[in-house]
């Protein structure tokens, strides 16, 4: 169980959510989330560019 997981269990507790949770988030993987989060900042950096907000 990583961080994130065990930070979600201890908020919601073995509960309906919890399990839902992990279901939804089972494939993704630490490589996965850096690739959305570069291509965020990309676009993030892209906007500032233009001015917008």
């Amino acid at each position: 169980m990583n961080n994130y997981d065990l930070e979600v269990k201890q908020r919601w507790g073995d509960t309906k959510a919890y399990k839902e949770h992990l279901e939804k988030t089972a494939n993704y993987s630490k490589e996965k989330w850096q690739a959305v989060t570069d291509g965020l900042m990309t676009v993030l950096a892209t906007f500032a560019a233009y001015g917008i907000p």
